[in-house]
């Protein structure tokens, strides 16, 4: 298993009970953390520490728990190694965010984890002469299976970053010579907030995959920084990336590619009957594998919920989509973020991105409201431990004295 690094407290100890977790790999940095969750987590005995001994008094004092130096672990003894492992095989545990309940272990068999890499590896393009510069955090799909997975299966190079800096972000893809790399949600954001540079387009970035982006986005950063060519991927880390753009596709925001066929089924369906609705028309989107051991394998010790999202026969995604007549899938929304007045979905992605471009506004949360009620300001956005905004939280909030709300103040927008 992997665990986000901003996990402690509650968030760790639920993620290591939920996975038996008996031994692990822990930076010293994050060492306090399980001292203060020992008794919580009896099945964890070992931990072994990457990095230089530790010093006398440097680690914290546990009452139960070994503390090991990591090259033990690399000195093990030959027998002590499966020798053979199947891609029918669980690899890999890796935890949603849970932003609306407890983060869920997707128990990811080896062949689901190779897929990862190998539709990277196909829709970027990727070649061994290609360098990665992969700034996402290798507790997320994106980061270790996609981008890491996937250039070490081209047999190219990869260059980990420790954190993602917007102020930064183009020097180091010059310095380290980067050919290919990605923008996830505001990131793309707050690069484009940066002062411009003449340098900007002093680079070898020959791809981008930017989720998700606006048209407007889209031609600022190839303008800005003369990438020649974007790509979108629709995926989750529960049911690998069954969508993607063909390399000799158009470069259209908003349009994830086609379904990959090969190994998934994909439909747009009513989320109330899961039924597919026609060309066009806007739903959730689902998918189901064609393929065994291509898929995750359901969620760690929770039954219910894997049944719950697998009904009939269907894997849901939780997002909004609608498919177009050339067979193109287009991204809109999660479908509880979506926006629906009178009658249109609007993405809240697409509301958000406009008012960002504002000066003064460093964050936003579109949420959708009933039609005879306003909004509310807050003075921080809720989060995840993995920064992503709890939208049900603003919408479980209600309504305050500080609402504004345009129409009801006889506010109007001039259409140009």
């Amino acid at each position: 298993m992997v665990v986000n690094t901003a996990y402690k407290g509650r968030f760790l100890t639920h993620v290591l009970t939920n996975a038996e977790a008996r031994m692990g790999v822990v930076e010293r940095e994050f060492l306090a953390w399980l001292v203060e969750i020992e008794d919580d987590i009896p099945a964890l005995a070992t931990v072994y520490v990457p990095g230089p001994p530790l010093a006398p008094g440097e680690a914290p004092a546990f009452k139960r728990i070994e503390l090991r130096a990591f090259e033990e672990l690399l000195g093990a003894a030959p027998e002590a190694i499966p020798r053979e492992v199947s891609y029918r095989d669980i690899g890999l545990i890796m935890f949603t965010s849970g932003t609306t309940g407890p983060s869920k272990g997707v128990l990811m068999p080896h062949g689901h984890l190779f897929l990862f890499g190998l539709n990277t590896q196909v829709h970027l393009g990727l070649l061994p002469t290609d360098r990665y510069y992969i700034y996402m955090p290798l507790f997320h799909a994106q980061g270790l299976l996609m981008q890491f997975y996937g250039i070490l299966q081209a047999g190219g190079s990869a260059i980990l970053a420790r954190h993602f800096r917007a102020s930064t972000w183009i020097d180091e893809v010059r310095r380290h010579r980067a050919t290919v790399t990605n923008l996830l949600g505001v990131m793309t954001d707050f690069v484009l907030r940066q002062p411009p540079k003449p340098s900007d387009r002093d680079n070898q970035l020959r791809m981008l995959s930017a989720v998700p982006v606006t048209a407007d986005t889209l031609r600022v950063l190839r303008e800005r920084f003369g990438i020649p060519k974007f790509t979108e991927l629709f995926g989750m880390t529960e049911c690998n990336l069954p969508v993607a753009r063909p390399l000799d596709a158009p470069d259209e925001a908003g349009c994830s590619g086609k379904i990959w066929d090969e190994f998934f089924e994909v439909i747009v369906a009513d989320p109330e009957t899961d039924e597919p609705l026609p060309v066009g028309a806007v739903g959730e989107i689902l998918v189901r594998p064609k393929e065994p051991f291509c898929f995750m394998q359901g969620y760690n010790g929770m039954p219910e919920r894997t049944v719950e999202t697998w009904r009939n026969f269907w894997f849901h995604t939780g997002d909004a989509g609608r498919m177009d007549a050339c067979g193109y899938l287009w991204y809109i929304d999660r479908i509880k973020d979506t926006i629906r007045r009178r009658g249109e979905n609007i993405s809240s992605y697409e509301v958000e991105a406009v008012l960002l471009e504002y000066p003064g506004i460093a964050e936003v949360a579109a949420v959708a409201v009933k039609a005879d009620e306003g909004g509310e300001v807050v003075e921080e956005i809720p989060k995840t431990p993995s920064q992503k905004i709890q939208k049900n939280k603003l919408r479980e909030r209600g309504l305050s004295a500080s609402t504004w709300d345009r129409e009801s103040v006889g506010y109007r927008v001039r259409r140009r």
